[in-house]
């Protein structure tokens, strides 16, 4: 089980713990839940930071200063005005400040991986797609199929492998989304290997992986206000 999983998993059980003794007065003037989701934003603004994720960032705050207004002196202007002018900031310094990279596993080191990321032409082997305020539709055919890389933001993005072969029977997707929601459509007989992190969103498959083969799909990235689904066909 993913450390992530696991962390989360007890942080919402004892928050569930807490909320239930509060009103015992065992913990006295505390307001419990006010304190919860205070940790839960300033955990997800640390995580924004790191990865240097303008929506990351943006938002937490945001609504750190809905729940304060009162005790900043802000609340005459409202929860929904805040979150607008959230999301406008999140558009425009996501297209002035590029988000930290991922070193995909394939690659030994962050240098060789900048070699990658600078090269001007792609071959069936190595993919890029990148969506940003629209849906797309993207196939992937290739025999050799080894390395894809794909950023959406504001938009949506399907992805359909059913007719890909693996290079060496392993390949690698790095994904990084913001506001967004992405599809991967994967042969049934593959295993699946998901390390894609998330800040307020999550992911689900569906249908079911009999994992017959070898051939194994690693996947690795971060989302931010926005969900992974995998469907295995």
């Amino acid at each position: 089980m993913k450390k992530s999983r696991v962390f989360w998993g007890l942080l919402f059980i004892a928050g569930a713990i807490l909320i239930l003794i509060s009103p015992t007065g065992i913990l006295g003037d505390l307001n419990i839940l006010s304190l919860f989701i205070s940790f839960i934003l300033l955990y997800c603004l640390g995580k924004g930071i790191a990865y240097r994720s303008p929506s990351g960032i943006i938002f937490p705050i945001a609504l750190l200063c809905i729940q304060y207004d009162d005790f900043l002196g802000i609340d005459f202007i409202g929860p929904w005005t805040i979150l607008l002018a959230a999301a406008l900031l999140s558009i425009g310094f996501s297209f002035l400040f590029p988000k930290k990279r991922y070193c995909p596993y394939k690659y030994k080191d962050q240098e060789e991986y900048y070699k990658y990321e600078n090269k001007q032409e792609y071959d069936d082997s190595d993919m890029r797609f990148q969506t940003s305020f629209k849906e797309s539709i993207q196939y992937i055919n290739s025999t050799q199929f080894e390395y894809a890389d794909v950023q959406c933001s504001f938009g949506s993005s399907k992805i359909f492998l059913d007719n890909a072969t693996l290079k060496n029977d392993c390949a690698y997707i790095n994904i990084e989304g913001s506001f967004c929601g992405i599809e991967l459509f994967v042969p049934k007989d593959w295993c699946v290997e998901n390390h894609v992190e998330f800040v307020f969103g999550g992911s689900e498959e569906t249908y079911h992986c009999e994992n017959t083969t070898t051939s194994k799909l690693i996947l690795q990235g971060k989302i931010v206000f926005g969900g992974l689904t995998i469907t295995y066909i």
